[in-house]
C-alpha cells in the first residue's frame, strides 16, 4: 500500500535537500526529457529506465531506489524484483538481479547506490554477498580525508531493507517501516556531509525496533566496478 508515496518522498528529499536530479536531458531535439520517477512500472519501463544509466558519466552518482514486491528462488539463488505487469506465479516478466547488476556494471557513474525495500531483498547482491566494510573516519586525520577517499574511490552498494525475509510494507507514519526510517535518516543525520554506511547503524536500529525480524544491510555488488568507495549525501544548507 505504500511504494508510491515512499517513492515520491525519497524523491522529493533526494531532491530539495541534495540536488539529486529526478529526470535526464533529452538526447535529441524535439524529445522530452526522461523523467527517472517511475510509477506502477512494467518490466519495459524498469529497464528502459536502467538502460539510460548507459548516459552518465565518472562525474555522475546514482541512487536507485525500489519499493515494491520482491521474491527469491532457492532453487536457483536467483533473487527478483517483481513489475506491475508480472503474474505471480510465471517469471518471466520478473526483473532478476542479474539483469540490474549487469545493467550497473555497464554505467560510467563513479557511485551507485541501490536501495531496495522490497521481500528477500538482502539476497538482490548475488554477484558478492559480503557485507561492506566501512573505513573507519576515527583511524583517519579528520572526516573530511574519509570523505574525499570514499568520492574519490568508485562505489557500487545495496543497501537492503532486510535479508532473505519478508519485510513490512507499512508501520512507519504512512511509509514502510524500512522507507521512513531511511527518509529521517536524510533528514536528521546531524553532518551535512555522510556516506551511506555513516547511517547504516542508526538506520538499522530504527527499523528493527519498529519491525523485529527485519534487518537492513549495506552489501557491495562485486565485480560491477566497487573499489571500495561509497556514496557522499551533501545535505543542501
Amino acid at each position: 500500500t505504500t511504494p508510491t508515496l515512499d517513492a515520491d518522498e525519497v524523491a522529493r528529499i533526494l531532491h530539495e535537500r541534495f540536488e539529486f536530479q529526478l529526470e535526464l536531458p533529452p538526447r535529441h531535439s524535439g524529445e522530452k526529457p526522461f523523467s527517472l520517477v517511475l510509477k506502477n512500472a512494467s518490466n519495459a519501463e524498469m529497464q528502459h529506465a536502467l538502460f539510460q544509466l548507459a548516459r552518465l558519466s565518472p562525474d555522475d552518482t546514482v541512487l536507485v531506489f525500489y519499493a515494491g514486491h520482491g521474491s527469491h528462488d532457492v532453487k536457483t539463488g536467483i533473487s527478483y524484483w517483481i513489475p506491475v505487469d508480472a503474474a505471480s506465479d510465471e517469471p518471466a516478466l520478473w526483473l532478476s538481479a542479474e539483469t540490474i547488476n549487469g545493467y550497473l556494471a555497464k554505467t560510467d557513474a563513479r557511485h551507485v547506490l541501490v536501495v531496495s525495500d522490497s521481500c528477500f531483498s538482502g539476497t538482490m547482491a548475488m554477484r558478492d554477498n559480503t557485507p561492506a566494510r566501512p573505513i573507519d573516519p576515527k583511524y583517519r586525520e579528520e572526516r573530511r580525508q574519509y570523505l574525499a577517499t570514499m568520492l574519490r574511490r568508485p562505489s557500487r552498494n545495496l543497501l537492503s531493507s532486510g535479508g532473505d525475509e519478508p519485510v513490512a510494507d507499512a508501520g512507519g507514519h504512512g511509509h514502510s517501516v524500512f522507507a521512513w526510517a531511511f527518509l529521517r535518516e536524510l533528514e536528521e543525520y546531524p553532518e551535512e556531509q555522510f556516506t551511506v554506511k555513516d547511517i547504516e547503524q542508526n538506520l538499522r536500529q530504527r527499523v528493527v525496533g519498529n519491525s523485529p525480524g527485519q534487518v537492513p544491510r549495506v552489501i557491495y555488488l562485486g565485480k560491477s566496478g566497487d573499489e571500495g568507495g561509497d556514496l557522499v549525501f551533501f545535505r543542501k544548507k
